[in-house]
């Protein structure tokens, strides 16, 4: 086979594989990286193509924007990789070469130039292949069959390049021989370069496919999680009527309606009205569907009617320093500090003190508040797992509630640029909450 004959059916199998690669485009939009790298496929296809008309067209086509279009796709498929494997530091480094290059070219147009044009050809490519292999090696920790197969297909490409670069510029020194001619130099490079572009092309549609499949898992591991909440919630939902309701059915069938018993309806009531809320205000966390205000709120003054507002008042000491004046949106830290209170009385040790303080220093860029109750002796407590949605601790389970109070508390806190620290140190539960202003 003579050496045009293999430029024209290289050529091609360049320009069919850039092709596959924008039909894989054009179905996978949705992909990460897909454009780049059909981009950079054509570019390279298109440009072996132009080489192939060497004569035959005008030498600025054949030459300069044959060679630019090879020097730009590498530098989209190393764009590609990069978007891929979230890379991007140094992502516009070939661009700026691939441009440099086609500038000499464009100087160095004329035939007498064409030993250089090839140098620097070859010395182009095999940059642009270090940065390719650079962020393939950085990648390959993530997909190792893959990217090794297209790290040593790089690898092999660059080294076809420093071949040639080491022929043209030795040529005449060494003795010639078969592995040394200028001939089988070129002749390399185009059965190299084009074993380069079947392997991209097929390490791209594996990536694809990869992708397609992670995506599916984790759709699945979505899917999964969402049906164990549901179950949980339905769990919950379920076991936490189940009491309120059990008394309104008896207090509905009794034949006499006593104080008392309207007393114990309305907290049924009150107990049903706190579960939905709660759950409705955790889906809107979820959903990003709140919207914070913030504006001058008098803290001593809502904290104080908090207090009020419960049974066991008389076990809560409030200790408020500095400025009594916080911003921060009203709405969101009554609900934060009621529940915080709430689970003081509720799960702390009978009868024992609640210590509530606020920390107000205008002279620092955050404020605080603290909440310690003491817990019952021998009494473990996950603090990690009490942030979680609908988690409540095996001692606590005999007590209502809907598992949702301190991740309200969590993600209303975030929402007000804040940050919470659960501690328990010598059987004493503590709640810190920091609140950086706005």
């Amino acid at each position: 086979m003579d050496f045009l004959t293999t430029i024209i059916i290289l050529s091609l199998v360049n320009l069919l594989s850039g092709i596959l690669l924008l039909f894989l485009y054009f179905e996978f939009k949705h992909i990460p990286s897909t454009k780049e790298w059909a981009t950079g496929g054509l570019l390279v296809g298109t440009g072996c193509m132009l080489l192939m008309f060497r004569g035959i067209i005008p030498d600025f086509f054949s030459i300069v924007i044959a060679n630019s279009a090879i020097f730009f796709g590498y530098a989209f498929h190393y764009r590609g990789f990069a978007l891929n494997a979230s890379k991007l530091k140094y992502l516009k480094i070939p661009f700026f070469i691939s441009g440099f290059l086609t500038a000499i070219f464009l100087i160095l147009m004329d035939q007498a130039y064409l030993n250089y044009r090839i140098i620097i050809s070859s010395l182009g490519i095999l940059i642009l292949n270090i940065f390719l292999a650079n962020v393939i090696v950085n990648a390959s920790r993530k997909i190792n069959v893959i990217y090794k197969l297209l790290f040593g297909a790089v690898i092999i490409n660059a080294t076809s390049h420093f071949f040639r670069v080491a022929v043209y510029i030795f040529q005449d020194i060494y003795d010639p021989s078969f592995t040394q001619t200028l001939e089988f130099s070129n002749f390399l490079i185009f059965i190299v370069g084009s074993f380069l572009t079947v392997i991209l092309t097929a390490g791209c549609s594996l990536m694809i496919s990869l992708s397609l499949q992670l995506r599916l898992e984790d759709n699945l591991e979505m899917l999964k999680s969402e049906s164990d909440e549901k179950t949980r919630f339905l769990a919950m939902f379920s076991h936490e009527l189940k009491t309120p309701l059990s008394v309104l059915k008896s207090i509905i069938s009794s034949k006499k309606i006593t104080p008392q018993f309207i007393k114990i309806a309305n907290q049924s009531v009150n107990e049903i009205d706190t579960i939905i809320t709660s759950s409705h205000l955790a889906d809107q966390i979820d959903s990003d569907a709140i919207k914070t205000k913030f504006e001058k709120v008098n803290i001593k003054n809502l904290v104080s009617k908090i207090i009020k507002s419960t049974e066991n008042k008389d076990l809560i000491k409030l200790q408020l320093n500095h400025s009594v004046f916080v911003e921060t949106d009203p709405f969101l830290i009554n609900i934060i500090l009621k529940n915080l209170i709430d689970n003081a009385l509720k799960y702390g040790k009978t009868k024992s003190q609640i210590s509530f303080s606020v920390s107000n220093d205008l002279g620092q860029d955050y404020w605080l508040v603290n909440i310690s109750n003491k817990i019952p002796s021998r009494q473990k407590i996950n603090t990690e797992k009490l942030l979680e949605k609908y988690y409540r601790e095996p001692q606590s389970l005999k007590k209502s509630g809907s598992g949702l109070g301190l991740y309200l508390v969590k993600g209303f806190t975030e929402m007000l640029n804040g940050k919470i620290n659960l501690e328990v140190n010598d059987m004493v539960f503590n709640v810190k909450l920091i609140f950086f202003r706005p």
